[in-house]
This record gives C-alpha cells, structure tokens and sequence, in this order.
C-alpha cells in the first residue's frame, strides 16, 4: 500500500490517478476482509476523541452527499480525480484497519521504514528524470504532477526524520536515514513546487523551535545532551534565518537563476499573476460558500460553484477550477463549516495528542515536535495545493499513528471477547459487488474507451465509434470522461492542423462532418447526465461553432445550435468571456452583424481588459469592413498593449486580402523585435519575420519589397540560401 505513488498504467485515462485509485481501493477490501477476520475488539475503547473527530471528518462527507448539488458526482468523481466519497471511504476504512492491527512501537517502527524506503524508490525516480531533463523542467517522478509529488513528499519525509533522529547515537543507520530523508528533501526542491518548499522550512522552523523552547535539557539526542545540540540547532537556525534574509537582499538575481527551483522560489510575489489568480480564485470559492454556508455543495461538486461565481478577471488564468488549491476554501465550500471544523480539529487534536503521549513518557520528544511540525507544514502547504491519494494514505497513516496513541491500553484490539467468524462470508460477498461495481466495471470502461481515444488518432473512425459505444455499455461513473474524450481528440486534432479546406492528413470533409457529428451527440449525452455542468455545453457549443465554419459551405443549423448552447452556458457562468467570443462567433455566421457587436459589447463591459475580446472584435471588424470599430480597436490596442500580437493583426489583414496593411504591422512586429537580435531574439525568429514579410510583400505586388526581405532572410540564415534564390527566382529576379 505505501508503494502506491509507484503504480500507474498507460492503459486507462488518467493512468496515474485512476490506476492508483483501484490498486488502493481493491487493496483496502481484500484487507478489509482478512481483517474483518482476525480482529475482535471492544467499541467503547476504540472511539477516543481523536476517532470522533475522524468521524466526524468523514461524516461531513456524507451529509454534503445528501445536501449537495450532484450526488453521483460525490459518490463516484470522475477518472481525473477519484476523490469521491466511494475513494474516501475506502481512507476511513484503511485508517481504521490500520489502527488497530499496529499495536506496538515496533510494529509502527516497521511501518515508518516501509513509508521512509517507498518515499525513496519515488525520489530515485525524480533524480533520474532530473539529469534526463535538467533543471529547467519541474519533475513529477511517478506521481505525474510536480506539485502533487511534493505534498506527498513533505509528508512522507516525517518517516526517515523519525527514524534518524531516533538513533541513540551518530552510526551508519543513523547516517543512512538523514541520507534518505535529504534525497527526499532534495527531490521535493526539484519539484519546483513553492508552498511545499516554504512548507519544508516551516517543518524544519517548528521543529527547531520547539526543541528549543521545550526540549528537556537532561536527556540526549544522537548521543549529544541537549544542551549541546541545542547550541548546534541555534547556530543553523541562525545561518538558517541569515540564508533567507541573504535571498531577500539579492532576489533580483535568483529571479535569474538557471536553477528553477530557486528561480521560482525567488519570484514569489503578492502582485504576481498567479498570485493574484490564485486570491481570485478563493473568492470566487468564498462567494459560492456563503451560498451553502452549513453543508457545502458537496464533494466533488466544486466545479459547479466555480462555473457560477466565475470572476471575469481569471479568464488568462486556469479556465476550469474542480478544486480550490486552498484547504479552507475547499473543505468549506465543499462540505460546510462542518467539514472545515473537524479538518481543522484532526490537526489540532492530533498535536495535543503527540504532546500528551510524550508527557505521559509513551513516545519520545522528537516524534511529538516532528509529528507536530509536519502537521503544521502540511497545513500551511495545504493553503496552496490539495492532497490527492498518494499524500492522503500518509497523512491517514500518520492520523492511524495518533489514534494509537489516544486509546489507553495498547493490546486492547488482540484481545479476544467474541469470534465473529459470521462476518466473514457477508464481508466477503460485500467485497466482491463493491469490486464490481466500483473497480472492475470503471476499469473495463476506461481500457475500452481508452483504446477507441487511440483508434481515432489513428484515423480508424468506424471503428473507434464501436469501442466508445462498447465501453459506454459498461454505463460506470466514467461515461462522461469517455465521451469527454471524443470532443477533446476533436479539439487537438484540429489544433494540430489535421484538417482545413484545402487539405487533410487524415480526413477528407465527410470523414471530418462525421467524426464532428459523432463528437456533438456525446457532449448531447453528457448534458443531459450532467445538466449543471456548464463544460460540456460549452464543448457542444464549441464543436458546433468549429461545424459551422470550418467546411466547405458555412452550416446556418450548427450556428443556430452553438448560438443557443452559448446562451444556456452564459446562463450557468455569466462571467466568462470566452462565452461571449463563442456567441459572437455564430451571430456572425448567421448573419446577425448588429448582434454580434451587440454580445461583443457586452463581453467587454465584463471583460475591458480581456486581450481576447478586443483582437477578435478588430479581427471581425477587418472581415466585416467596419473601418470605424477597426480604428477603435486598434488605437485601444497599440495604447494599451507595449507588445501588442502583431501576428494576430497580420493574420486578419491577410485573410481579408489586405496586403498592404499586413505589411506595414509586419514591419511594425521586425521594428520591435530586431533590436533585441543577438539578445532576446535568435537569428532563427528574426529570419522567420522577414520570411512573413516576404510572402506579404509579393502578395501585395511589391516585388522590390519581397526582393528585400527575402534577402534579409538569407543574411540571417546563409543555410536557406538556396530557399532563397529559389524566391528570388519566382519574383523574376
């Protein structure tokens, strides 16, 4: 189980989160059974304090399943997730097993070697990658997200801390422990990930303090008295605190750093975009938490809240939020006041618990300052990133941990009062449906409909279609992300350039009508599965639109059809802008000028600074023939913008034919850049700007110009002379 981070598949969507989310849930039944049993226990001893708060943690999740807004999404999730409370559930009954099969400190010794020595295997792993991609690339190991990975490791680097700092005496064990526990550090610092890494040093500052304020100055630590290890902890505290002071004074050159991890660190800023993204985003999560203050809208349901209180000023942001990347944020919203107050209270209780052990002399000082200082490092990483199942197994091992702790007598669970043989054969039929229903129905799913993603790009449409609908048959809580990835290969295909009007490297028109078509009534399925779900309106709004213009012959009906989808969307998250570019889009298909720069008005008064909103509304402007609106835009544009998207601007002259106005915002784009030759800008995107200019030139019949800038070209990049000469040649030179 502690060797989860290393499972993954290539062989389901998602194959990192899924893949472990059935290991780990298959795991916890099987175990459930063999412990089911084993274990004859008294009640009244187990539910200590600490065990109430964890059910009531848990029990939160449940009400906001019956209060929220889509209870099949709580129950189940979704394959890129798998944090519903079918997955949660399975952490409670894995905190319980755990709990109360680990009765001695030995037992719990082994137990931190297996989770020290798994967190290693992953950290090799993102050591290797680390000299594989160098240090401008934030590794993510066998987790697949860099962030994700650093949670997990600042958790589970308590393990090895423990078990170092446990030794009586500086030896080869001792030595190996703090290697294992640096590697793992190391690594976390490779993520590149700057809440783990602050939340490392506040381990490290929590720890160092508490040793000096509360460490018993008679006993020893590693074979040192504490009072001489205290003066070594006050020195590095003190070399500590004159390191981050030192990177204050100088940050204006690690922010140049070719070292990302410290690059990033460095530029740490309350006024930075994905700072201030980041605070937008909570308030958003805020304005939808007052709306269901008590009980949340349910696990797994953040989305749907996020839709609603969209905020405009996100739009350049991450588009979709499923989680808040704040711990209060999300409990809250998600599960009440309720949820947050026992998430909260597991902590706090869980550190009084620590302390209270120690006091009574059942563990050492060390394991309650490190257990203390993980908790309050994992709450304040927890402020930017959310736990996902790797991080949440070990955090849930550490609440075992403490569990233990808290109840009174430590045999209590092999004593035996009565055999309850009778459970195991129910238990075992129990297992056997849940396996069904929750593991190897969604796993059939997800390998089928996986295979038919991988038959369309390989252009084998028919039969992709009969794989999608066989894995549907499955009829799992998978349906939606197996559609969803219809409407996705649509959209990467065609971001890749695999179709236009003129040619096709896979699909001819009919072949592309119908992959489109097909694309469209899987979105029509997930909106009617999921009707509060503003994504996949906005998908079949999205793929309609594409439908309309992207063929031979304009589609008036898919217009129509995009228009209203656009509509409801706006109705479900009126404060995208993106919304509004759509609807515009399909007005103008259908002719409908005056609403279009109607929805466009609208979609600026929301969005006054959205880049976005303002080159289409200049792109339509050059196609329409407004000269007026074309003026407005483009004054607001080059006032507003320092580096304004000369290519954008190029483009709409172009497509509208009007060469010579392409031409001179081509020569607008090589006056900006061409200083910054040799500098910020290679020879190669120098040359591919006069490379333009050439072709814009000749298509605006000056020949002399073209002549010029093919020249440049050449000069820039003596290998394309022949590419050259041969351009020269056409021109009649």
């Amino acid at each position: 189980m502690f060797f989860l981070p290393l499972v993954s598949s290539r062989f389901f969507y998602f194959g990192s989160t899924f893949t472990k989310t059935i290991f780990f849930t298959t795991m916890v039944e099987i175990t459930f059974v063999l412990w089911i049993s084993q274990h004859s226990w008294k009640p009244q001893k187990f539910f200590s304090p600490f065990f109430v708060v964890v059910g009531i943690f848990f029990l939160s999740f449940i009400i906001s399943y019956l209060t929220g807004v889509d209870m099949v999404q709580s129950l189940w999730s979704n394959y890129e997730r798998m944090m519903g409370i079918w997955t949660l559930g399975h952490v409670f009954v894995f905190f319980i097993i755990l709990s109360t099969s680990f009765n001695q400190e030995q037992d719990w010794a082994w137990m931190f070697r297996v989770m020290a020595l798994s967190a290693l295997v992953v950290s090799l792993v993102g050591v290797i990658q680390f000299f594989e991609t160098g240090t401008s690339t934030r590794i993510t190991s066998t987790v697949s997200n860099s962030a994700f990975l650093a949670t997990y490791l600042l958790l589970s680097s308590s393990a090895p801390f423990i078990l170092f700092i446990h030794g009586k005496k500086i030896n080869a064990v001792s030595v190996g422990w703090f290697s294992v526990l640096t590697l793992i550090l190391f690594v976390l610092v490779l993520t590149g990930t700057r809440g783990a890494m602050l939340g490392t040093g506040i381990l490290f500052m929590v720890a160092a303090l508490m040793f000096l304020f509360f460490g018993p100055s008679r006993e020893a630590t590693l074979g040192l008295s504490n009072t001489t290890a205290k003066k070594i902890v006050t020195g590095l505290f003190a070399i500590s605190v004159l390191g981050v002071l030192l990177g204050v004074v100088f940050r204006g050159s690690l922010v140049n750093s070719s070292f990302n991890p410290l690059r990033r660190l460095a530029s740490v800023s309350f006024s930075s975009p994905a700072v201030e993204g980041r605070v937008l985003a909570w308030r958003v999560g805020w304005e939808g938490w007052r709306e269901h203050f008590l009980f949340g809208w349910g696990v797994g349901n953040y989305n749907i809240l996020f839709d609603r209180y969209y905020d405009p000023r996100l739009v350049d942001q991450e588009p979709w939020f499923d989680r808040a990347h704040n711990f209060v944020v999300d409990f809250g919203a998600s599960t009440g006041i309720l949820g947050l107050f026992a998430y909260f209270a597991l902590f706090v209780l869980a550190i009084r618990t620590a302390r209270d052990a120690w006091r009574r002399g059942r563990v050492s000082f060390w394991v309650f300052v490190i257990v203390s200082a993980t908790f309050t490092a994992h709450l304040f990483q927890s402020l930017f990133v959310f736990d996902t199942l790797s991080s949440l197994v070990v955090l849930f091992v550490l609440f075992a941990y403490i569990q233990g702790l808290s109840m009174e007598e430590r045999g209590e669970f092999t004593q035996k009062k009565w055999t309850p043989q009778f459970f195991v054969y129910p238990a075992l039929a129990l297992m056997f449906l849940l396996f069904y229903l929750g593991t190897w129905k969604p796993a059939q799913e997800s390998r089928v409909g996986l295979q038919g993603y991988q038959a369309f790009a390989a252009g084998q449409d028919a039969r992709a279609k009969v794989l999608i609908e066989q894995a549907l048959l499955y009829d799992t809580y998978g349906n939606i992300d197996v559609r969803r990835s219809v409407a996705e290969y649509v959209f990467d295909f065609l971001k890749a350039g695999g179709y236009s009007r003129t040619s096709s490297r896979v699909r001819n028109e009919d072949e592309m009508k119908g992959v489109i078509d097909y694309a469209i009534a899987k979105m029509e399925e997930n909106i009617q599965e999921r009707p509060m779900d503003v994504k996949w309106r906005m998908y079949q709004g999205q793929l309609y639109n594409l439908g309309a213009i992207i063929f031979s012959e304009p589609n008036q009906e898919f217009a129509r059809a995009a228009e209203q989808r656009f509509l409801e969307s706006r109705e479900l998250s009126p404060g995208r802008p993106q919304i509004y570019l759509e609807i515009a889009q399909a007005r103008k298909i259908q002719g409908n000028i005056s609403g279009m720069w109607e929805i466009l008005d609208d979609g600026t008064r929301l969005a006054p600074t959205y880049r976005a909103m303002h080159y289409n509304a200049l792109a339509h402007a050059i196609d329409l023939k407004d000269l007026v609106r074309e003026k407005k835009e483009i004054e607001y544009i080059y006032r507003s913008e320092a580096f304004p998207d000369y290519r954008t601007i190029t483009e709409a002259y172009f497509r509208a034919g009007r060469f010579g106005d392409a031409v001179r915002v081509q020569k607008d784009h090589i006056a900006q850049k061409e200083p910054g030759l040799g500098k910020e800008y290679k020879n190669e995107e120098i040359a591919a700007l006069y490379k333009d200019l050439a072709a814009l030139e000749r298509g605006a019949g000056n020949k002399v110009g073209a002549r010029d800038a093919a020249l440049r070209y050449g000069e820039l990049m003596p290998e394309k002379r022949a590419e050259v000469e041969a351009f020269l040649r056409s021109l009649g030179f």
